[in-house]
């Protein structure tokens, strides 16, 4: 057996326990957690799971291997030496642990990047107040060599993306859905600017649709995937409330940028400084002080 071959049917021994894990977030862990790779990817080929996995899971593995391929992607897992164990070890003390694998396309490397970035998460629909914070916010964070993390949705986190860009920092997308799919179809050309610069990053498959459920697994992974969160208008519920409720849990520093009270974008960072989760921040400046 050649090395090439023996890479092949590790890479898709991973795929495949990652496909199988994507059908299951109950008890899947007490499938591979300790276990050698190859005997787990056994298992699964002969149908001994503790959750149904359907009977073409092979081949699908086999197809998210070659989607990969064809986009410049690559699979990262545990005993990757890209995998960022330092910031993703707090999120398996929690109710939902860190992912086995994560699927990722672009030229920054994956540990690295993630233990130098800021997540910024708020509202979907900010005020032209919201926007120019967020933007001269992310510059100020690039002067000082800071990545910048957030989704792959509109509003806050897609004016973080274009002004990381714009700036010289490195961009880092989290997605809800499979790196084959432009989630929302509007941001497509901006996500591919992230992939030729930065990374994109998926928990899931390729060919995995948008759920809430998995809105709310991306928004978890967006806490710990960085050094610090900073919250830019947002109403109490949503994916900003939960990437910053996760970083709380699992100790991510959480600052968050104050807004009109009489806006109620304004609502998630006032009530976590009121309640002294966040650090009350004004700037980029403010934020890298913090860390230095």
């Amino acid at each position: 057996m050649t090395a090439t071959t023996t890479a092949s049917e590790a890479t898709l021994d991973r795929a495949l326990i990652a496909r199988a894990l994507s059908y299951s977030e109950h008890g899947a862990r007490t499938m591979w957690l300790g276990q050698p790779v190859a005997a787990v990817a056994d298992r699964i080929r002969a149908g001994r799971t503790p959750f149904p996995v359907p009977s073409d899971a092979v081949d699908l593995a086999r197809r998210d291997v070659d989607l990969l391929a064809a986009v410049g992607g690559r699979l990262v897992t545990r005993d990757d030496p890209e995998w960022p164990r330092l910031q993703l070890a707090p999120l398996d003390r929690t109710p939902s642990p860190s992912p086995f694998a994560l699927y990722v396309r672009g030229p920054a490397r994956l540990d690295v990047t993630a233990g130098h970035a800021i997540t910024v998460t708020g509202t979907r629909t900010p005020t032209s107040y919201g926007r120019t914070v967020t933007t001269t916010l992310v510059a100020e964070l690039a002067q000082f060599g800071w990545n910048i993390a957030a989704s792959s949705g509109y509003g806050i986190a897609a004016t973080a993306h274009r002004a990381a860009l714009t700036h010289q920092a490195t961009p880092v997308a989290v997605l809800p859905c499979g790196l084959d799919i432009a989630h929302p179809p509007g941001n497509a050309d901006l996500l591919a600017a992230i992939a030729d610069t930065g990374l994109l990053i998926s928990p899931y498959p390729p060919g995995t649709r948008v759920t809430r459920a998995r809105r709310r697994a991306h928004a978890r992974l967006l806490s710990a995937l960085c050094a610090g969160v900073v919250v830019i208008e947002s109403a109490h519920a949503g994916e900003p409330a939960t990437t910053a409720a996760t970083a709380i849990r699992v100790r991510t520093p959480v600052f968050a940028v104050p807004g009109p009270v009489t806006s109620a974008t304004s609502r998630l960072p006032h009530q976590l400084l009121a309640d002294g989760h966040a650090r009350l921040v004004t700037s980029g400046r403010d934020i890298h002080h913090w860390f230095d």
